[in-house]
């Protein structure tokens, strides 16, 4: 199975790489790729927007032929539309479950940079994100294993500037999903990944929300995880990973037809100091819940958001999860706070069909 998620990754790697249709309007079919990996067949239908979003459509039979999926074949396929694989391994059986048994899966997904300096998100292709996130965690390993090897400059603060070695802006990828379960019931999914660290850390969150579909009771659930490098006193480096933090502060909100849930928590800070130099990196939420449509018997479009709120500033308090409409896309959920926000949102509209 392995072999088939390399060339799985691949394939997706050269339709991103590839893609120049854009697609505005829910009228455009978008462009659907055929893909056939040992005995598993099935068609994907891709868009990419002028903001680089690319969101892609898995449906049994009517353009796949497909009609059962074991837990093999349903990562093969969530991987075609867009999910990471270390994403796909840290599902639940349950939840690869239902994406198994669902008759439709929409994913989304979007890559942003927030500049700390300005305050301003802005969209940028995947091939920007990666390369610019992997250009910075270059340059912020490189002070790492100057600090571990110079004692003189633990201590010190080095992401505040353009300085080299001194950084200001940060990548995420933000990955949203709708599955149909039938009667009207929905699976909403969103995963973040912070390709490049912020330098600030406090409150973030992580939730969706969707239009004309009410929050399932008691089906939410979330868990963040990452990666951590430190070096002690003696300069000795160790690698560790925390494995799935669950999220224990969730919330659901609404506002007017718009419903959704979130959670929050604190993003782990790194540290410097001369007893220890602590940093944290590969950092990836997750989050979902189960919804129902408002009028599951009429044929409809709606819109269903992902979004990652990360605070700018220190709180004093706990926050508390709210839904905005308007603004760049149809709605947010997150952080409820006097203060700026850097939000990162991935937005669907799923086609409904009873």
């Amino acid at each position: 199975m392995k072999r088939i998620r390399a060339e799985i990754l691949a394939f997706v790697m050269v339709l991103m790489l590839n893609m120049t249709v854009y697609a505005d309007d829910a009228s455009d079919p978008g462009t659907q790729h055929s893909i056939a990996l040992n005995e598993l067949s099935f068609a994907v239908i891709e868009e990419t927007n002028k903001d680089y979003v690319v969101t892609r459509t898995f449906c049994k039979d009517v353009c796949s032929g497909v009609n059962e999926l074991g837990t093999d074949e349903i990562k093969t396929v969530l991987m075609a539309l867009g999910m990471k694989e270390r994403t796909v391994d840290k599902l639940t059986v349950e939840t690869l479950q239902a994406f198994a048994e669902s008759s439709s899966i929409v994913v989304t997904t979007s890559y942003t940079k927030f500049n700390e300096d300005s305050g301003i998100s802005t969209p940028v292709s995947r091939e920007t994100a990666l390369s610019r996130a992997r250009d910075i965690q270059a340059a912020q390993e490189n002070r790492f294993l100057q600090m571990v090897q110079n004692t003189s400059l633990r201590g010190t603060i080095d992401n505040l500037s353009d300085v080299p070695g001194e950084f200001r802006d940060s990548y995420m990828e933000v990955i949203h999903a709708a599955a149909y379960q039938g009667d009207g019931n929905y699976l909403f999914t969103v995963d973040a990944t912070w390709l490049s660290m912020p330098f600030f850390r406090g409150y973030d969150s992580i939730g969706s929300c969707a239009m004309n579909a009410t929050v399932t009771p008691n089906t939410r659930s979330g868990y963040y995880f990452y990666d951590i490098i430190m070096s002690d006193s003696t300069g000795a480096v160790t690698y560790s990973s925390t494995g799935n933090i669950n999220i224990t502060h969730k919330e659901n909100d609404e506002n007017g037809n718009w419903y959704g849930s979130a959670g929050y928590y604190d993003l782990p800070d790194d540290s410097s100091s001369e007893a220890a130099i602590v940093r944290h990196y590969n950092f990836g939420a997750h989050y979902q819940y189960e919804g129902h449509v408002n009028y599951p018997q009429l044929e409809s479009w709606f819109n269903s958001v992902g979004n990652y709120d990360h605070a700018t500033i220190g709180l004093n308090f706990e926050p508390s999860i709210e839904i905005e409409v308007g603004g760049e896309v149809s709605a947010f959920i997150g952080l409820d706070i006097i203060a700026t926000v850097d939000s990162r949102p991935a937005e669907i509209e799923v086609h409904h069909i009873p």
